[in-house]
């Protein structure tokens, strides 16, 4: 949400014994705004403190698991590399791993992986990998 002041604040309260009506004015110089950090926003002032733009910072699950993704598609982009793939070579892809999270993870964006790789992906916790991907997932490439 952005907020944005082009002038006075002005509101009306009505006084709730009486029921009289009160009119407030309170001028940009009348105010002093200060940002408190919270644990789940990171902040940044841009454009000479003009503006401060603030984002979410939490790592859900799925952020994750698109980061573990993104880490294995290169992974893999950089072992095609090496085994002399051409660009355009479709291969099989087989990854084996004793982690839940990676291997849900892929499975989750198997289709991503398969088309960012030219690949068919098949997963499984007993498969023999040539390539390290982190400390229990292995992976192999054949044509």
């Amino acid at each position: 949400e952005i907020l944005h002041s082009t002038g006075d604040l002005q509101w009306s309260a009505t006084d709730a014994k009486s029921g009289e009506v009160r009119d407030y004015s309170i001028s940009k110089e009348d105010l002093a705004l200060e940002l408190q950090p919270s644990k789940d926003f990171a902040f940044k002032s841009v454009g000479n403190g003009k503006m401060v733009v603030a984002f979410d910072s939490t790592l859900t699950d799925e952020l994750i698991h698109e980061g573990v993704v993104r880490e294995f598609v290169h992974t893999v982009q950089e072992a095609r590399k090496e085994s002399q793939f051409q660009v355009d070579d479709r291969i099989k892809l087989f990854v084996s791993s004793s982690n839940e999270q990676t291997l849900r993870a892929l499975k989750q964006h198997q289709h991503y992986v398969e088309q960012e790789t030219l690949s068919t992906l098949t997963t499984g916790d007993t498969l023999v990998g040539s390539f390290v991907f982190q400390e229990g997932t292995h992976f192999r490439l054949e044509k």
